[in-house]
């Protein structure tokens, strides 16, 4: 939100991404504050659907435009280049390098 724009939500629709401008009384920059709301029944979360999986399977939330969601193939990681360098860094991202081979190979 360097912009200081609201971000706005991404979906696919008959193969090309669409951004969604979106309106309301709440609006949090945090995936797990969107999640709380949600479950209290204020309204909808834009999150990652790993995050809530274990909630929808439990009912407590609901999927809703399922026909327009993006789907992405892996997991993404942005840091500073000069960040590269540090070892927990290095660390983590070999792990994640060899987790998403081990994937793959199943």
């Amino acid at each position: 939100m360097r912009s200081g724009g609201i971000y706005q939500w991404e979906f696919t629709e008959n193969g090309r991404d669409v951004s969604v401008a979106v309106r309301g009384q709440s609006i949090v920059t945090e995936s797990h504050s969107a999640i709380e709301l949600a479950l209290a029944g204020v309204g909808l979360a834009y999150v990652f659907e790993p995050l809530v999986q274990v909630d929808i399977a439990a009912g407590r939330l609901v999927q809703v435009l399922t026909d327009y969601a993006i789907e992405e193939a892996g997991l993404f990681l942005y840091y500073p280049r000069r960040a590269e360098l540090a070892p927990k860094l290095r660390a983590f991202i070999e792990t994640a390098r060899g987790i998403g081979r081990s994937r793959a190979a199943h």
